[in-house]
């Protein structure tokens, strides 16, 4: 077997480094058990050093050109978000539902099609631990 002909991961993988920026104003309201909040992050990413696997793009120099195109940009984002906590004192599971849109969209030919490199929707879940008030009741 020639090492060429076997290929991995990295023959087919995307990278890219990003830096964002972002203000994030919410509402919300609280109670003892239940918090409810609602927010809207706008946020600045900036992307740099991207780069592709040998394969990723399987001839497809279109798809290559635009990935790469992205090398350099700076994309603002709305990013509106749901988020319910739920528990006692301290500590609170949360979930959150999130939107992700791109405040510009660019056509093929003014540069990188935005929607192939973002997750337009994001569910989180976790947990929420307060440890400001539990050193203020210590």
């Amino acid at each position: 077997m020639k090492p060429d002909s076997v290929y991995g991961y990295e023959d087919y993988r995307l990278r890219t480094k990003f830096h964002k920026f972002f203000i994030q104003p919410s509402f919300g309201l609280s109670h003892k058990v239940v918090e409810v909040a609602v927010s809207t992050r706008f946020s600045l990413v900036a992307f740099n050093n991207a780069s592709s696997g040998r394969l990723a793009w399987d001839g497809d120099q279109f798809a290559r050109m635009d990935f790469q195109r992205l090398d350099g940009k700076v994309v603002p984002f709305m990013e509106p978000a749901a988020t319910v906590r739920v528990g006692f004192k301290h500590f609170k599971w949360f979930w959150q539902l999130r939107a992700s849109v791109p405040l510009r969209t660019d056509g093929p030919e003014a540069g990188p099609t935005l929607n192939n490199y973002f997750q337009p929707f994001s569910f989180n879940t976790g947990i929420s631990l307060n440890f400001g008030k539990w050193l203020k009741d210590e």
